[in-house]
């Protein structure tokens, strides 16, 4: 995943502070890689923010270069007497507490789970203009997971990458990025990686 991320761009620091969207059906893989890069190129910490339908497994975490160490894992309170399963847990102003901290070098904001009403309903064009302000004036970027088909969530994402995971013959699984939007300059639009079973 960092020789794709480096083929799109030169490094880390080129999406620094922006706001990057990742769809498709090996998000979550393509996103563990990026929290392992910013923890080795910018040396900090990277957060993991969930409703906690479903998080990743902490071996996994490691086999995709995560220094569990240096890992922030948040889960916002939900109150069950007022959501309903599939609701939002404010997870865009947990995220944006995080940016105000600036203790995070990169944060992951995982929607799986949250079902699509309650998600449009947080993610609203101003709370995406207010993130992208905290990520411009803090220098930390933020990595939206959205669902697996959502669009682009507006002019607030600086880049929105489209993954899909496939299974070779030979074992392992071939993992295409596909670059579905980008405020920043590319080297290509399209690329691949092969990853074992353990990691996609």
């Amino acid at each position: 995943m960092e020789g794709v991320l480096r083929i799109l761009t030169d490094s880390s620091r080129m999406v620094r502070g922006r706001i990057i969207q990742i769809t498709g059906t090996a998000a979550l893989t393509a996103a563990v890689r990026l929290l392992a890069l910013f923890q080795r190129e910018q040396s900090g910490v990277v957060a993991y923010v969930s409703a906690g339908v479903s998080l990743p497994f902490p071996g996994d975490l490691s086999a995709g270069g995560v220094a569990l160490e240096e890992l922030l894992v948040v889960l916002p309170h939900n109150d069950s007497s007022r959501n309903a399963p599939g609701e939002s847990s404010h997870l865009a102003g947990a995220a944006e507490t995080l940016l105000r901290s600036r203790q995070c070098a990169c944060i992951c904001l995982d929607y799986a789970g949250v079902n699509s009403a309650s998600r449009a309903g947080e993610l609203t064009p101003g709370v995406l203009a207010r993130l992208m302000h905290q990520c411009r004036h803090t220098g930390t970027t933020l990595i939206l997971l959205p669902g697996m088909d959502a669009a682009v969530l507006g002019p607030a994402v600086g880049l929105h990458l489209h993954t899909h995971a496939a299974r070779q013959q030979e074992g392992g699984y071939l993992l295409t990025l596909e670059v579905r939007r980008s405020r920043i300059p590319l080297r290509s639009d399209q690329c691949h990686a092969v990853l074992p079973d353990r990691l996609c």
